[in-house]
């Protein structure tokens, strides 16, 4: 029965003669055979205005959601009479776009007439998946699922990122299912469909599984890299079965094993109780063993499943890793683990010398962490090995209440106002406090007065250090939101910015819960289009400022390019930046875009495929937001001839933009390498300082630019086919193409990150080669704006003539002597050259 008329409220309806219409109504809205009601129908259609008897008792919304819910068809009328109820509904304030739900009995051709009234796009897009789940094999059906289901994708892109695999249907027809990958879906969702599929304890692969197995594996994914990604935080959601099913079917041991080894170091899995997954983990490990996997990942000769059954707590991890190499657990597991300053010492305990201070610095750098998060890091490392030694009975710098506090005792107000921090690092009570995510106690200490802006020695103040603390493992969420609720009600000036360019709203910006009063209490102009009522065309007023735009995608959050853009403005007062969005883009149109002097696409995801060992934009379809505002931007500014620089992403990007081809790189060493610039090409000349400039435009001498560049991504451009007018400027040691422009002279890119040492001071008497290529850049944006504010000479004529002199000098193949008659190419003296 319909939910509506499950109410008790029902009773209390007037007993007079419209009780009759009423039950007419009723059996309107309720799944009930209306064809032996079409007299009384037909008057009911006449007499919309009885309907208003309902509406004294009933929701609006209510009522609309129950009639589209009601089968019709269009031959006994009854589909007609349906839709004049549904309009005389929104007529009396019903809205189909606060809609929430998914109707199962609709006809695939009510999908359009609903979405013309306002029915939302998503909830639509499902609605036919779900038509189609039942069966419903029609010829004509299937064309027009087909056609919607293509208008929908094509008029709303993001709206197939929002199927997951809980949400795709189990019996949604093969050709559909190709359909959809055709048109975005990611692979992963395919696989996690069959993978979580199976009822628990099953004994079989069941008929879906093995459908959506089999249409992910005719697509050649990784296997091996998508179980490992999907499996971490859900391993004991896996039927044994399946795991069994996949390594026959392409999945290697070593992979299977390396993803218990690290669900093993997180605390999700730590805190479950053993009991219940000692069986099953001893299981899959059997599974690992008995396939073959490499010994050095787990004991010899079975073992470790000898001693599984008297295992606990870190025991486990102690148990799975003690066979294996050194660096059996991964850096990156490494550094999951050290969530807190009690794991961390755990972790310690039992790999003391596993990875170096500089090594943890290098891959939290290169994975484009900040600053303050790479020192706080650090300094919790640091201060977890103060705190071993103390339990080992040596020397510590820590103070007793100090101790205290990460061995979560029992520490009175007087002991805490009393307390004096000795540790070296600068962190205070409440720094300890969060660091060993202890929010009870960081509260009591904030209720007594501890000031939550004070910082330790590397900046980092418990405002900041709290998002940097937290994430739900094992966590009271409301003593969490307790300390963020003060800081939302105390600070009213949230912009801190650090000396390294950071602002410490930076790391709220992924809490959706706070990001955007975050935002509309920031004065910083990076976030000016994301607040309430912004105008779109303030750079257009403010014709006495350079504005830069950078590409911003939800969920991309990254705080390394933010602390460049706020370093530049502090740097060049001329000069503003703005985040913009797809969204943006698209609202404001050309104009928009036209207001921007510079475009930076910086590092983001990805959703290249990772089955071809090359491809270029024609192999791809692009998956996320944040990627469609990259190819747009790039179209735009190509347009324009507005300058663009690429960093990693934004890089690979502006090669696919040009017709190149990328490939991906299997095993490589992310981190720092060795990035070297080719004598005499565009970027190379972009990356010199203004002297050498000057030097190699007179005399043709061209210095040498080496240095180490931070790297951290899994494709990179193919030597030889970057695409389209586009030159080689850099490489590194293993031959990764680093550095590139295009022969307009406007458009430059990265493999590398220069913006995480724009602010880094080299050795004495050397250049900061990076800096002055992010400097050359604003300077080439600057140049845009006075040529058209001021009528002044427009980069690509300028930067026409440095190419000329570069292809000459190029030619000659050898270096002129200063005292040596040469034709200079123009006037050095009257040119203002991109310092």
């Amino acid at each position: 029965m319909s939910k509506i008329f499950q109410r008790e409220s029902i009773v209390d309806l007037p007993t007079d003669e419209s009780l009759y219409r009423i039950s007419i109504i009723r059996k309107l809205i309720g799944s009930l055979n209306i064809l032996k009601l079409d007299k009384d129908l037909q008057e009911f259609k006449d007499s919309f205005h009885r309907l208003d008897i309902l509406l004294e008792h009933f929701n609006v919304q209510d009522l609309i959601e129950e009639t589209i819910n009601f089968k019709a068809n269009f031959h006994d009328g009854s589909m007609e009479r349906k839709y004049q109820c549904i309009d005389y509904l929104v007529l009396k304030g019903a809205k189909l776009n606060e809609s929430k739900y998914i109707f199962n009995n609709l006809n695939i051709y009510e999908i359009q007439l609903l979405l013309d009234r306002g029915y939302p796009q998503n909830l639509a897009f499902k609605s036919i998946l779900e038509i189609l789940n039942q069966h419903d094999s029609r010829e004509e059906t299937l064309h027009k699922a087909k056609l919607l289901l293509d208008h929908l994708i094509q008029d709303n892109k993001e709206i197939i990122n929002e199927l997951n695999h809980k949400s795709l249907p189990d019996n949604l027809p093969n050709k559909f299912i190709h359909f959809l990958i055709e048109k975005g879906l990611d692979l992963k969702i395919i696989f996690a469909k069959a993978l979580f599929s199976n009822p628990e304890n099953s004994l079989e692969i069941d008929e879906i599984q093995k459908k959506y197995f089999d249409i992910a594996f005719k697509h050649k994914l990784d296997i091996d890299n998508i179980f490992y990604d999907l499996s971490l935080f859900n391993l004991t959601n896996i039927n044994i079965i399946v795991v069994e099913y996949l390594l026959n079917n392409g999945l290697s041991p070593e992979a299977l094993t390396k993803t218990i080894i690290n669900c093993l170091t997180i605390e999700n899995y730590l805190n479950y109780d053993l009991g219940l997954q000692k069986e099953f983990v001893k299981e899959l490990l059997e599974l690992a063993l008995n396939n073959g996997t490499e010994t050095n990942y787990t004991k010899k000769n079975n073992s470790l499943i000898d001693e599984f059954a008297e295992l606990g707590e870190y025991e486990l991890l102690d148990l799975v890793l003690s066979g294996g190499t050194d660096n059996v657990l991964s850096i990156s597991a490494y550094i999951e683990s050290c969530y807190s300053i009690t794991a961390c010492m755990e972790i310690q305990k039992r790999f003391p010398e596993t990875y170096s201070e500089k090594e943890i610095y290098q891959y939290l750098r290169a994975e484009g962490k900040s600053n303050s998060e790479t020192g706080l890091f650090l300094d919790k490392y640091n201060l977890t090995k103060d705190y071993l030694n103390y339990q080992n009975g040596f020397e510590s710098n820590l103070s007793d209440i100090e101790i205290a506090i990460i061995e979560s005792q029992n520490i009175t107000a007087l002991a805490i106002e009393e307390a004096k921090s000795i540790n070296k690092y600068g962190f205070n009570l409440l720094h300890i406090a969060l660091l060993n995510r202890d929010f009870a106690l960081a509260n009591k200490l904030i209720e007594m007065g501890v000031d939550l802006t004070e910082a330790n020695n590397n900046e980092v103040s418990g405002i900041l250090m709290l998002p940097r603390a937290y994430d739900s493992r094992g966590v009271d969420e409301k003593e969490v939101e307790k300390i963020y609720d003060i800081i939302m009600a105390q600070y009213k000036d949230i912009d801190i910015i650090l000396s390294n360019g950071e602002n410490v709203i930076d790391h709220y910006l992924s809490n959706q819960t706070h990001k955007e009063l975050v935002i509309n209490k920031s004065k910083d102009p990076l976030f000016y289009f994301f607040k309430d009522h912004s105008d779109l065309f303030l750079p257009s007023q403010q014709t006495d400022k350079t504005h830069i735009a950078i590409s911003h995608g939800e969920h991309f959050w990254s705080t390394g390019i933010y602390a460049f853009a706020r370093l530049v403005m502090k740097k060049h007062f001329d000069v503003i930046f703005h985040l913009v969005t797809k969204e943006m883009l698209e609202k404001g149109g050309d104009k928009f875009i036209q207001q921007f002097d510079g475009w930076i696409n910086p590092g983001a995801g990805d959703s290249y495929p990772k089955h071809l060992n090359e491809f270029n934009i024609s192999d791809w379809q692009p998956q996320y937001e944040i990627e469609e505002a990259y190819q747009l931007a790039l179209d735009k500014t190509s347009l324009y001839n507005i300058p663009y620089m690429g960093i990693c992403a934004g890089a690979q990007h502006f090669i696919l933009y040009n017709k190149g081809y990328l490939s991906p790189l299997n095993d490589y060493n992310h981190g720092r390498h060795e990035v070297t610039y080719l004598k005499g090409t565009l970027a190379h000349f972009q990356a010199m300082t203004s002297l050498e400039q000057q030097q190699a435009l007179l005399s043709c001498e061209f210095p040498e630019i080496k240095f180490m560049g931070d790297t951290a991504h899994h494709f990179a451009g193919v030597l030889n086919k970057l695409g389209n007018d586009i030159e080689l400027g850099a490489i590194s040691e293993d031959e990764v193409p680093m550095s590139y422009a295009h022969i307009n002279g406007l458009s430059y890119a990265t493999q590398f990150h220069p913006e995480h040492y724009y602010n880094m001071n080299n050795d004495e008497g050397s250049v900061n080669y990076q800096a002055v290529w992010l400097d050359n850049f604003i300077n080439l944006s600057k140049m845009h704006h006075q040529a058209i504010y001021n009528n002044e000479i427009y980069p690509e004529v300028y930067m026409d003539k440095i190419m000329q002199r570069l292809e000459e000098c190029n030619n000659q193949k050898i270096n002129i002597n200063e005292n040596e008659p040469h034709e200079q190419p123009f006037n050095t003296e009257n040119t203002e050259f991109c310092t």
